[in-house]
């Protein structure tokens, strides 16, 4: 699942100058004074880690070492860190400035809910502990959360970055600074139409000998309801339009971004053309336990995930939520996308399965 949509031009445009400068922080210790130190950044997948991590490299200017995990990491077999951690990424490099310097992208394929799944974890956490680099590292917030509860991984961390949900303001920044100046018109209806205030489901009510009707009863649209702002002054089309990408993406800016470009159509863009989510998602635990590793670890292999669930029908429950849309597969790997990142969270939470 990438995570780069997002540059870091964008974030610090949104007001998160401050989650900037802590990496900054971090890096200019090492430059300056040869000092070390762990810094993790955690965010949802899609909200722009990868950015803070690119940042980060810039700021050392080829001297730390990059690696990037997959899930292989939690078996031993993935990308090998260095050893010394710190090892130049110049072969000719000094090492008078200090312990060195080292970029670890995706550290949340270091575990597995499995037997011996915290093995390759815990050997990461120990290493980095006991030395003296500079050691720069990326998280999904949701496995972070898990691994902070059972394994006290931000002990390890004396710097944190996180990059938390935007509101419709800083939504309406980001996407002025990534797909800017020239937006969209946006309109009341365009294509898509007004939205409506209320729309008809159906309830199912039973009769004697185990018959049933379908009974039509109405509900507030989502669609409606994600557009409607609870601040008064919110009236133009415009703030409207943010107010309901912020509340469709809850605030992840690069889902915000990616629904944007789904949602302009001819030149237009309108509140309506925004499709809300469905929030009445029912998770059995097969697929609960599937898409949580889903989320947490953000692109699973079909394979490894049969062989971590060997008791669990893994290619039914994947197809039922490739079906329901609430996951991708590609190439034989299955990843959540943008517009389904919030209802898959959403679902997860009712089943008390996030922290």
């Amino acid at each position: 699942m990438p995570d780069t949509s997002v540059p870091v031009e964008d974030l610090r445009a949104a007001g998160f100058g401050d989650e900037v400068e802590k990496v900054a922080t971090a890096v200019a210790g090492y430059l300056d004074d040869g000092v070390g130190g762990n810094v993790a950044v955690v965010s949802d997948p899609y909200a722009g880690r990868d950015s803070l991590l690119a940042y980060a490299e810039s700021l050392l200017d080829g001297d730390a070492l990059r690696v990037d995990l997959d899930p292989s990491a939690a078996d031993g077999t993935g990308p090998e860190l260095p050893d010394p951690l710190g090892a130049s990424a110049n072969e000719g490099a000094s090492d008078e400035a200090g312990a060195g310097a080292l970029v670890v992208a995706d550290c949340h394929y270091l575990f597995e809910r499995g037997i011996d799944g915290f093995a390759a974890l815990d050997a990461f956490l120990d290493r980095i502990a006991l030395s003296d680099a500079l050691v720069v590292t990326s998280w999904n917030r949701y496995a972070w959360s898990y691994l902070d509860a059972v394994r006290d991984a931000g002990d390890t961390f004396p710097t944190q970055v996180e990059i938390p949900p935007l509101d419709a303001d800083e939504i309406a920044t980001v996407v002025e600074a990534h797909y800017g100046p020239d937006l969209p018109e946006f309109v009341d209806t365009g294509k898509a139409g007004r939205v409506k205030t209320v729309v008809f489901d159906r309830w199912r009510v039973g009769l004697p000998r185990g018959r049933s009707v379908a009974v039509p009863y109405p509900k507030p649209n989502p669609a409606w309801t994600a557009s409607w702002s609870v601040r008064d002054e919110t009236a133009s089309i415009e703030a409207v339009t943010f107010e309901k990408l912020r509340r469709v993406s809850a605030g992840n800016p690069g889902v915000a971004l990616a629904i944007w470009a789904e949602s302009v159509t001819d030149g237009q863009i309108a509140p309506g053309s925004i499709e809300a989510f469905e929030p009445g998602l029912a998770l059995d635990e097969d697929a609960a336990v599937v898409l949580w590793t889903v989320v947490a670890q953000e692109s699973v292999a079909v394979d490894r995930l049969t062989a971590l669930f060997d008791r669990r029908p893994v290619e039914a429950t994947v197809q039922g939520l490739v079906e329901r849309g609430f996951v991708e597969v590609t190439d034989g790997r299955v990843t959540v996308p943008a517009r389904a990142l919030h209802p898959a969270v959403a679902a997860l939470e009712r089943r008390g399965m996030l922290w």
